[in-house]
């Protein structure tokens, strides 16, 4: 708009009409209209192309064009530049399709007063201002969004975002491998094709899903591992954190789940503790025939054997002993990681505990001239442990 005024184009192949219109926007002088007349739309185009009108006053029935093919041919030339249409006593049907059509508004000829035309040019201004706000606002979203999906995509976790229904609306690239799911299937009715399932194999029901507690109770989960069944019968295990999204006034807008793929971690694991088994197994067999011999000798040591050769024999046993413990441990680690360990929880005096655990190791403390010196409460200190393997550690 002009600095001092309103350009107004008017586009009317009537002079009558013409002169009419401009005086009834004459009795509105504090406007400061800028007028610019033509009787042809090809006359028109120009000027629009220009960028110097405000509004355009356009008559439906000119000589070079008619109907709607003007406020096409108009908008077309100038999207922004708001229009409103003029049009007959008997064609007031086509107005309203013109309106439908992109027109801000339409009068009819014989029926306009100064005060409605003035009118009716303001709030043709208002629309279209209101409706440049609205696009623009709606191709920032676009920007935005789009922003958004290429910095996620780049990204090598799996990101999932819900709706507060909980209800996907973007997945990522590496969610959508996760999740067996299409590059460029739309969010829509992504659940259907895929299975979640706890790591003990039971199904989690939509209540139990991180992304759903997160989107639809307000939940914040960390670290949650569960498995993801394909459609095609694979599957990948997973470790997300979920949170909620929230507005600055605390209303849930949704939630965002995070992805990392645990797959090869777990392959990795597994193949360890199967090592750590098998080794513990093998280690056995030797340990318990150097046992057996040690116990033999000592048992049958003669009378006059030399006391640094019994002190050998007793260190070489006594160092079978903890070898035994060590495989055991590797093997109780084993079933731990497994789940297969089960620990003997009693209540235990913890005092009594390491009392013992100092006598065992006096004898080597008093060959090399150090002293043990165990310092508990009086009373007992009572703990819920497994006291045979505390103490075997």
């Amino acid at each position: 708009m002009a600095p001092d005024g309103l350009r107004v184009l008017l586009v009317e192949d009537n002079p009558g009409d013409a002169r009419l219109i401009r005086a009834m926007l004459a009795e509105v002088p504090s406007l400061g209209w800028h007028w610019q007349h033509v009787d042809r739309l090809a006359a028109a185009l120009p000027v629009l192309g220009a960028g110097t009108v405000d509004v355009v006053l356009l008559d439906l029935n000119l000589p070079d064009a008619r109907g709607l093919e003007s406020v096409e041919r108009v908008q077309a030339v100038a999207p922004e530049v708001p229009v409103v249409v003029l049009t007959g006593l008997d064609d007031e049907a086509t107005g309203l399709r013109a309106v439908q059509a992109g027109a801000q508004d339409y009068l009819v000829k014989g029926q306009v007063s100064g005060e409605l035309l003035v009118r009716a040019v303001r709030y043709a201004l208002e629309r279209r201002q209101l409706l440049a706000r609205e696009r623009a606002a709606r191709l920032e979203a676009e920007r935005l969004a789009a922003e958004r999906a290429a910095i996620l995509g780049q990204i090598a976790d799996g990101v999932l975002i819900a709706d507060p229904t909980g209800r996907i609306t973007f997945i990522n690239e590496a969610g959508r491998r996760m999740h067996g799911l299409d590059p460029t299937a739309e969010p829509d009715g992504f659940q259907a094709r895929y299975e979640l399932v706890a790591v003990d194999g039971i199904p989690l029901a939509s209540a139990q899903q991180p992304l759903w507690r997160a989107a639809c109770a307000g939940e914040t989960i960390r670290d949650a591992e569960f498995i993801i069944r394909r459609a095609d019968g694979s599957e990948a295990i997973v470790q997300g954190s979920a949170a909620p999204v929230l507005a600055e006034d605390g209303t849930r807008l949704g939630a965002v789940l995070v992805l990392h793929d645990v797959t090869e971690r777990h392959a990795l694991e597994r193949e360890r503790d199967e090592f750590f088994s098998h080794a513990s197994h093998d280690l056995r067999t030797p340990l318990a025939a150097i046992k057996a011999s040690i116990g033999v000798v000592l048992a049958n040591e003669p009378a006059d054997f030399p006391a640094p050769l019994h002190r050998l024999l007793v260190n070489i046993d006594q160092a079978a002993d903890r070898m035994a413990a060590l495989v055991g441990d590797l093997l109780d680690m084993t079933r731990l990681r497994a789940g297969r360990l089960r620990l003997r929880w009693e209540w235990t005096d913890l005092g009594e505990l390491a009392q013992r655990a100092a006598a065992a190791i006096e004898p080597l403390a008093q060959q090399r001239d150090q002293r043990v010196q165990v310092e508990v409460p009086s009373g007992p200190l009572l703990a819920p442990v497994d006291a045979a393997r505390l103490e075997r550690a």
